[in-house]
């Protein structure tokens, strides 16, 4: 009897601790923001995930020089824009003047070697981040 108790406190610790560790927590909701704030306000929502609405312009699908596919465009809202980029392709058809809901991971400036991109937002595809609206 006295060696089943510490067995058994054993085994349920060990089940206890798998399931802490294949659970994972919630993801944030995206703070909701316009285009205007994101390009006027952005050390406000660096490094944080948002959402936003705007016309596309300069929208390319392109393929980097490894093979890889990407697309990045201008999300305007009246003089203002951010910058989006994702990888691989988009599910859905996207041309400049479509309305856009975007969501993804906003920078104030991120640096790639010695290039610097600024107010960019970077977007998730397996998240489903762009809906036209």
């Amino acid at each position: 009897m006295r060696l089943l108790a510490p067995i058994t406190l054993a085994a349920l610790l060990l089940s206890v601790s798998a399931n802490a560790q294949t659970t994972k927590a919630p993801a944030a909701k995206p703070v909701v923001v316009t285009v205007s704030d994101l390009a006027k306000k952005a050390t406000d929502f660096d490094k944080k995930n948002v959402q936003t609405t705007g016309k596309v312009e300069k929208f390319e699908q392109r393929t980097s020089r490894k093979g890889n596919a990407y697309f990045v465009f201008d999300l305007i809202d009246g003089k203002e824009r951010v910058h989006i980029y994702g990888q691989g392709k988009l599910e859905v058809k996207v041309k400049d003047g479509d309305k856009l809901k975007v969501t993804g991971f906003f920078r104030k400036e991120k640096k790639i070697g010695d290039r610097s991109f600024k107010n960019e937002i970077q977007v998730d595809l397996k998240k489903k981040p762009i809906e036209v609206l």
